[in-house]
This record gives structure tokens, C-alpha cells and sequence, in this order.
């Protein structure tokens, strides 16, 4: 076969790309959303974020490895350090994986890496997706937020992967993933419950998890990260911290996974139909979307102003959200389905 593409399922989560990779990969099978429905509800953030410079907001995955503990997604994960001794031509793995419907999860040093921002400027190991090739035209397709930083699908030719993965430390694996064939995994009405009340109350979520390892107190979970997601909007008005728009973008995308979800839960009748809570959600999920360009004007103007507005915002949020999720757990618990 000459030219092989795979399908890329539209995700609702591109912030992370430890996330948005696996469900590029699963989306497009509409058996998969009633797992997706019953994830992606946590968050969490770095307490420690001044002295790392990273508040690292994003979805909890305590306790998960990402690209081995999605129901859907079957896996191979091979160490780098072991598949350059056997001396396997990486552009035959490469095309042999997607002909077997693999997608390849593989670091690349985005300095060799056309259309990436850093190409030919400085030198800096990232993750991408592969997702198709081209004998003909000697290239692969990847995935991944190119020099205009937009999600999209890009080429790299053969030659200039080679000099990508050429240069790597063999520190990180390749992993092969695909949709799995067979399964079942129903919407658990139950574990949603127990991740709202655990994000309402701001319980440590790796709690959950001490049977494999210790619990993270370095960690904020829930509503608190609201608290700490104002604290770096402070240090970043005072220029000691960089401006880092990741976290206004994960929470614009966990509003609009919670409306997204609300909208299953009452067209499937866990949720009164009656409820308000998909439009309150919208809502959320606009005056979020609206925080993140905000603070994209920050980073053009340096207009401290901005700042100001997005705390307030998110102090208006964090009550909003809590009156909203408060009442969603009392109608839940009076379904009498749990």
C-alpha cells in the first residue's frame, strides 16, 4: 500500500495532548461516549506552582497511566532504548504499525520538525500522534498544534523524521494504540457521582489510589484549584511567573465536557429533562471561553486590568459552579439509581 491515513475523531479536549491523543483515536465510534461521559470530571493543580513555574492544570489522572488505562484504546508500549538495538528500520515500523490500524505516540526533537514552532530554532523533545503515510510522496501525517498553534494534521517527509527521532535520548517509548475491537463499558452513573462530590468538596482524588501508590499532597483538586488558579494570576501580574494560557484553556474544556455531559445525562434520564443544568453549563462554558481570550489580549497588550477581571471571574465561577453541582447531586441521589 502506497498511501494509508487513519481516521482523527474531533476531540473536546486538545489542552493536553496526554489526553486529546487516545480520544482522537476513539471518538469516531459512538460506543465509546458513554465511557467518555463517565470520565473527565476532576481536576487538579500544582499547590508548589511558584517554585516549579508550572500550576499544571488539567484533568486528574491519579493513578493512570494515560496512553494504558482508556477502556477503548488498546496498547503497546515499547521501550526506545530496546528498539534502536535491534537495529528495526523505523520508517518500516512506522508504516507496518498503521497498516495494522496502529497509531504511533512518538517524541520527536521539534527543532528537525517543519511547521512547529520551535523548527530550526531551538532544540526541544515533544509528543505527536502518526496517523498516516505516503510512500509516494515520502511522508508521514502527524498530529499535533503546529507554528500557528493550531491542532491540525501536518506533514513531515521521511528524511526529516529520521533526523527528528535521530536525536532523541532513549528516555521515552513509542507506543502503538488503537481503538479495541470488543468491549461494553455502560455510562457509571456511580463513578460520576463520586467524582462530582470529590470535585464539589475538593477531596484529594489520589486518595483513591494509595493501593499503588502514596497519596499526592502537593496537589489541589476540585473547586480548590479555583483558589490557586487566582493565586497565579497574581504572581503573573507581578511578571514572576509565565504566562501560561494551558490552564484557562483546560478549564474552558472541562465546562464544556460538563455540558457536554449534562446533555447525555438528561437525554438519557439521569437528569431531569426539566433540569437547567446543560444551560447553566453553556453558560460556564462561554464566560470560560471568554476568561481564555482575555488572556491572550494580556499577552499582546500586557494590560494588568485583564488580570483583574479574569479573579473576578473566577471567583464568580467557583460560586456558580458549586450552587450548580450541589443541586445536580441532590437530584442524582434522588433518582434512586445508585
Amino acid at each position: 500500500m502506497h498511501i494509508r491515513e487513519l481516521p482523527i475523531a474531533n476531540s473536546p479536549i486538545i489542552g493536553r495532548l496526554h489526553i486529546c491523543y487516545p480520544l482522537n483515536i476513539i471518538l469516531g465510534d459512538r460506543e465509546c461516549m458513554p465511557w467518555f461521559h463517565s470520565h473527565y470530571i476532576q481536576l487538579s493543580c500544582n499547590k508548589n506552582f511558584i517554585g516549579s513555574q508550572d500550576l499544571d492544570l488539567c484533568f486528574d489522572d491519579t493513578g493512570c497511566s494515560w496512553y494504558s488505562q482508556c477502556f477503548w484504546l488498546q496498547t503497546q508500549c515499547i521501550d526506545l532504548g530496546c528498539f534502536k538495538k535491534l537495529h528495526t528500520d523505523i520508517g518500516e515500523f512506522i508504516i507496518n504499525s498503521i497498516d495494522q490500524g496502529y497509531y504511533i505516540i512518538i517524541h520527536l526533537d521539534e527543532f528537525y520538525v517543519p511547521e512547529k514552532w520551535l523548527y530550526q530554532k531551538k532544540h526541544f523533545r515533544h509528543v505527536v500522534l502518526i496517523c498516516g503515510y505516503n510512500r509516494t510522496d515520502r511522508y508521514y501525517s502527524i498530529l499535533g498544534f503546529n507554528h500557528k498553534w493550531m491542532y491540525a494534521i501536518s506533514k513531515i517527509s521521511f528524511a526529516e523524521f529520521e533526523r527528528a527521532f535521530s536525536h532523541l535520548e532513549e528516555t521515552e517509548p513509542i507506543i502503538l494504540a488503537k481503538k479495541r475491537e470488543n468491549g461494553e463499558y455502560a455510562f457509571d452513573l456511580k463513578l460520576v457521582e463520586e467524582q462530582l462530590s470529590d470535585y464539589v468538596y475538593a477531596k484529594n482524588a489520589s486518595e483513591r489510589y494509595r493501593l499503588y501508590q502514596n497519596p499526592n499532597t502537593n496537589y489541589a483538586y476540585g473547586l480548590d484549584v479555583y483558589g490557586y488558579l487566582k493565586m497565579y494570576f497574581e504572581v503573573l501580574a507581578k511578571e514572576k511567573i509565565w504566562c501560561d494560557l494551558r490552564s484557562l484553556h483546560i478549564l474552558w474544556e472541562h465546562k464544556k465536557c460538563m455540558r457536554m455531559r449534562t446533555a447525555y445525562m438528561q437525554e438519557n434520564k439521569y437528569l431531569s429533562p426539566l433540569s437547567t443544568f446543560y444551560d447553566d453549563y453553556l453558560k460556564l462554558e462561554r464566560t470560560t471561553e471568554k476568561l481564555r481570550n482575555m488572556q491572550i489580549k494580556y499577552i499582546v497588550r500586557r494590560d494588568k486590568e485583564v488580570i483583574n477581571k479574569i479573579m473576578m471571574s473566577l471567583d464568580q465561577i467557583a460560586v456558580k459552579e458549586y450552587e450548580i453541582l450541589t443541586k445536580m447531586l441532590d437530584e442524582i441521589s434522588k433518582c434512586g439509581i445508585i
